[in-house]
């Protein structure tokens, strides 16, 4: 898209707003471009081999026209818990005692408080809390009770799970140390013949309460899906009236006058796109429809793919982050139409790249960032006001590995913790999607797409610190395209800001498929238990350039913006 010098003036002239004036030149380096071999070794299953990402094409320049933000009035504010974390019931029977005796575990906890720990997963709607029952009986491997095809949920067999007083006052102690609060999701399918009965959960109620817990409570994870994990089906409406059940239930509890509710967590209406109807939005409408202003929160899930047989080209596909748009859109919309000012907040009470698993070779790698940030600035941009990332520990996807030794997802969540305060800004942009080869013999178009699609700029407030006061912005850019690095040069009124670079990077001849990561050179590791290392900036005067390596990401705080917005 070409933009002449007339035109220009008047779209300058026509804004108000502090602006960003930014001139991108995307330059593409070396000669041979990334390669990499897909091939499938059983069905629904794929293995790639190591992409050479030494490997780039010849120098090419994009010009980016204009990129603003708004630095006077904001778009959304989002809860200071917005980056949150999940887990499993069953991530509690296995690893029950192990982290909350490891001293590294809580300090990375506290990193990243304050925050929401969820506590649900498909094993939830098989937990039953007895609050007598013998702490050595908790730990023992439940019994298979399954009645459904559980094979639709992949490897996962469902268990009926005893949840003993003694793990509730761990988790809820471990909780209140860090700065935590706890989501825990009722059994959904502790039901009687024709409705939900609450007899267990007033039980739990009544002893958080006796303990003096402060406690968000949901009901079932994902109902939508009850016929396939157990054979039972529940539809919307009569979700909703178990919602209203746990909601009268609350007046049989001694001294509890109310209680905060989410939900109803279902899946993600849309799977794909083009987005046709889905039994979830049916789902999702009817339960809306039926729940008044029972609910605090409407809530879903969301995952990109299925992680069983996706492949490095679908998570490094900035076209992929549309399904998330798409999805957000859309419960918004329902939302709007069906519920009421009560509910009208959203969370994203679980969300990943993947479900079912990660692929091999991509799991906590480097590359993964670049769709995993882009989620959480997508979110906060669009609304969402909290989000909940799925998997605390695990080999795979988990933020934590078994060993409690912090996984690069762990990093990405404590740089934007740090950095991206609750208020978020504006971005505009006018990409041109004209690719020029400084090489003539290659001076043919090579990105057929939008270039803007491939690079992703989000702006918040940047979250105050002895660092930073108010009137700072933090950027967070990710730039998708494949073989081109980008220069972007700040102009109007930021131009007189210092810039604080917090450029992550891969380490090692692995590029991408690393899975570790370095901060402005600084390889990012736990030195000792008790410390989380210093996150520091390369500090570049007013008028630098802001450079990123292609398929790379990272945070440019302007400490000087003095943004109307921020203050």
């Amino acid at each position: 898209m070409a933009i002449n010098k007339g035109d220009a003036m008047m779209v300058v002239g026509r804004i108000t707003m502090a602006t960003i004036s930014l001139v991108l030149v995307a330059i593409m380096m070396a000669a041979t471009k990334m390669s990499f071999v897909e091939h499938r070794t059983e069905p629904g299953k794929r293995h790639l081999s190591t992409p050479d990402v030494t490997k780039y094409s010849a120098h090419s320049v994009v010009v980016l026209s204009l990129l603003s933000v708004n630095t006077t009035n904001i778009v959304t504010t989002v809860d200071e818990r917005f980056l949150s974390i999940g887990a499993t019931m069953g991530f509690i029977r296995t690893h029950l005692g192990q982290h909350f005796n490891s001293t590294r575990y809580w300090t990375l906890a506290r990193g990243l408080s304050p925050a929401i720990y969820r506590l649900g997963g498909a094993e939830a709607d098989f937990t039953v809390f007895k609050e007598n029952a013998d702490p050595v009986n908790c730990t023992l491997k439940p019994t298979f009770q399954s009645k459904g095809p559980s094979e639709n949920y992949g490897k996962l067999g469902f268990f009926n799970l005893t949840f003993c007083a003694h793990t509730w006052d761990n988790i809820n102690e471990f909780a209140r140390s860090v700065g935590w609060d706890i989501l825990f999701t009722f059994n959904g399918l502790e039901r009687n013949a024709t409705s939900w009965d609450p007899t267990d959960a007033i039980h739990l109620l009544n002893y958080t309460k006796q303990r003096g817990y402060n406690v968000i409570w949901s009901l079932g994870n994902e109902p939508n899906g009850y016929l396939r994990k157990d054979n039972v089906s529940v539809n919307g409406t009569q979700m909703a009236e178990a919602f209203h059940t746990l909601r009268k239930s609350v007046s049989r509890v001694s001294g509890l006058s109310d209680i905060f509710l989410v939900g109803p967590d279902v899946s993600a209406p849309t799977k794909k796109i083009p987005a046709p109807p889905t039994p979830i939005s049916k789902y999702l409408i009817d339960f809306l429809q039926a729940i008044g202003n029972t609910t605090n929160v409407t809530s879903f899930h969301f995952y990109y793919t299925d992680g069983r047989t996706a492949g490095f080209r679908d998570l490094t596909n900035p076209l992929l982050s549309d399904l998330l748009q798409v999805n957000i859109q859309s419960v918004q919309s329902l939302v709007h139409k069906y519920g009421s000012k009560a509910n009208s907040k959203i969370w994203l009470t679980e969300s990943g790249l993947c479900f079912g698993s990660m692929p091999t070779i991509l799991n906590n790698a480097y590359a993964d960032g670049m769709l995993y940030l882009d989620r959480l600035g997508m979110a906060a941009r669009l609304g969402i006001d909290l989000i909940v990332s799925q998997g605390l520990m695990g080999k795979y996807g988990g933020i934590f590995g078994e060993n409690i030794y912090p996984h690069l997802f762990y990093w990405l969540l404590l740089c934007h913790k740090r950095l991206m305060g609750t208020r978020v800004l504006d971005v505009s942009k006018v990409v041109s999607t004209k690719v020029e080869s400084r090489q003539q013999e290659n001076a043919s178009k090579i990105l057929d797409d939008d270039v803007s699609k491939y690079i992703r700029v989000y702006a918040h407030c940047t979250k105050t610190s002895a660092l930073y006061q108010p009137g700072s912005i933090t950027l967070l850019i990710i730039n998708m395209i494949p073989y081109d690095d980008v220069q972007i040069k700040l102009e109007g009124a930021l131009l007189n800001s210092t810039i604080h670079e917090y450029l992550l990077l891969p380490v090692g001849t692995k590029g991408i498929l690393s899975p570790r990561l370095q901060l402005n050179g600084h390889l990012l590791k736990m030195e000792e238990d008790l410390t989380l290392p210093s996150l520091s900036p390369r500090k570049q005067p007013p008028g630098s350039l802001i450079m990123l390596p292609h398929r790379s990401y990272g945070f440019y705080v302007l400490p000087d913006a003095e943004a109307q917005a921020c203050q």
